[in-house]
């Protein structure tokens, strides 16, 4: 697939320049004289390398590459600055993680080097994450045997609800629509303040969820919530907000007085769109499946069965077991030592645990194989650790999602 490179200046000629020296490289090229328009690109395109320039006016090149981190965290940014402007340039590899900086004037050969290599980088990052994505996906559909049988009583039902995405970004529409979907639901469009309204004033009783965006045109997503609290639709549907960056403290206080549900960044994963959505949307059978407090996670794995050593990810965990992701075929029944550190722990564990169940007819079909191990042998110190980073992990959830 073509790549896309987004180059940012407010002075033409260099946009020209730049423009000259990649044509024929292979990329799709992009360019805008401005820190918003930039945005705006990333926001509707799927871009793989940003460079930017430092000094520009209005939003400067810091600012646009910390934005861009928020709405699209794979997009590689890069600062073009000059040696003047050298020292404030540095604030910027740390604010918005900035792959590389540029001095101008640059060399061809250097830049057509650093763009390559920014490229993979992308690469890499979102081979990643289509991985990790795979994965956890099929993670939250088979945390442990109690969520199997709940499913099974969804196939056999009906949860699909119908999902009203407003943003008018065109790019956050698409993403959103593709996990709803993919979910299992009906999915909606409003680009902007007035078209939610809209849909609200002669669909609200058909519209289980909304997904809205603060910042939109016309009337944002501050105007919609004041328009259904007005109107007598507090909570009618219940309303998921989603940002791409913000105060969290004053933005917290504001949405739980207009009587918004939950809020949501723009940077999160599926797995975690899904799991907010669950949470709201069915909240008896996530009760029913939370028997055993368990928190998403993606932990390395060390673990063998006496005869040979293998890796994997823990994608969830709580205190009897976890969700294990390995490439390795593994029987029901199987004994395991595991080995692995939890985040900002530090301490190795060791753990043993037995094979509970597969996810089945996975080898063959998907990039990895499941397994539910349960916990069956843990110092109890450790398990006191488990237990207070499980607790703290919880917490860190019920307090994004504020219920």
């Amino acid at each position: 697939m073509e790549e896309t490179i987004l180059f940012v200046d407010d002075e033409q000629n260099v946009l020209n320049s730049l423009v000259r020296l990649f044509r024929g490289e292979g990329f799709r090229v992009l360019t805008a004289d401005r820190g918003v328009a930039g945005l705006e690109l990333v926001k509707n395109n799927r871009v793989s390398v940003v460079i930017s320039d430092h000094m520009m006016p209005g939003m400067d090149g810091v600012k646009l590459l910390s934005l861009v981190k928020e709405v699209s965290p794979e997009t590689v940014r890069c600062l073009l600055t000059a040696y003047a402007d050298l020292k404030s340039s540095m604030a910027a590899i740390n604010e918005g993680e900035v792959y590389r900086y540029i001095m101008k004037p640059w060399d061809p050969d250097d830049l057509r080097h650093i763009v390559r290599e920014a490229v993979q980088r992308y690469r890499q990052a979102t081979d990643n994450k289509m991985i990790n994505q795979a994965a956890m996906r099929q993670n939250a559909e088979l945390t442990d045997m109690v969520f199997r049988d709940v499913l099974k009583e969804d196939r056999e039902g009906n949860d699909s609800k119908n999902i009203l995405v407003a943003d008018d970004s065109v790019f956050f529409r698409t993403k959103l629509s593709d996990i709803l979907a993919e979910a299992g639901h009906m999915v909606g469009f409003a680009s902007d303040g007035k078209e939610v309204i809209s849909n609200l004033t002669l669909n609200a009783g058909s519209i289980d969820l909304v997904i809205l965006d603060l910042q939109m045109p016309d009337i944002d997503g501050f105007g919609v919530l004041q328009w259904m609290n007005d109107n007598g639709l507090n909570g009618k549907p219940p309303v998921l907000v989603t940002t791409g960056a913000y105060d969290a403290g004053n933005l917290l206080v504001r949405l739980r007085s207009l009587g918004a549900t939950g809020l949501l960044s723009k940077g999160f994963t599926p797995e975690q769109v899904i799991f907010r959505i669950n949470r709201i949307l069915f909240p008896e059978k996530v009760a029913k499946i939370n028997k055993w407090k368990r928190v998403p996670v993606s932990i390395p794995v060390d673990f063998t069965d006496g005869h040979q050593s293998r890796t994997g990810f823990f994608l969830n965990i709580s205190e009897t077991g976890a969700f294990l992701y390995t490439m390795a075929e593994l029987s029901a029944g199987l004994r395991l030592v595991l080995k692995f550190v939890l985040p900002g722990i530090g301490k190795v564990f060791e753990i043993i645990g037995n094979v509970k169940w597969a996810t089945g007819e996975v080898h063959g079909k998907a990039l990895f194989c499941g397994y539910g191990i349960v916990f069956n042998a843990i110092f109890h110190t450790d398990r006191q650790i488990l237990r207070e980073f499980i607790s703290d992990e919880a917490v860190k959830i019920e307090t994004d999602n504020y219920q």
